[in-house]
């Protein structure tokens, strides 16, 4: 009874020029399967470096210098911040 109708159903799509149903998988085209693939990558684009961190240890001071001498109670947070300090040069010493 199903395959007569599936039959049915068939001819009825090809008689008003629609495509037949069929029950294929799609075809996945792996030609071109690195078609987003960069063409240059460089794992130390994005590092940072000595250099860097010395600079940011720099911002970080002179940030705490504005908390110092400002007129407000931040006494928790120029604590924090000088915690911080001490791990921080602590990395910057192992680096390379």
């Amino acid at each position: 009874m199903t395959n007569l109708n599936n039959k049915q159903s068939n001819t009825a799509s090809l008689q008003w020029g629609l495509n037949a149903p069929t029950n294929k998988m799609p075809v996945k085209n792996y030609r071109n399967r690195h078609q987003y693939a960069t063409l240059s990558y460089d794992r130390k684009k994005g590092v940072l470096t000595k250099d860097d961190y010395l600079y940011v240890r720099e911002l970080l001071e002179s940030y705490l210098l504005m908390l110092q001498e400002s007129g407000f109670d931040r006494d928790a947070e120029i604590d924090r911040l000088k915690q911080f300090f001490i791990k921080f040069d602590h990395h910057i010493e192992r680096m390379r």
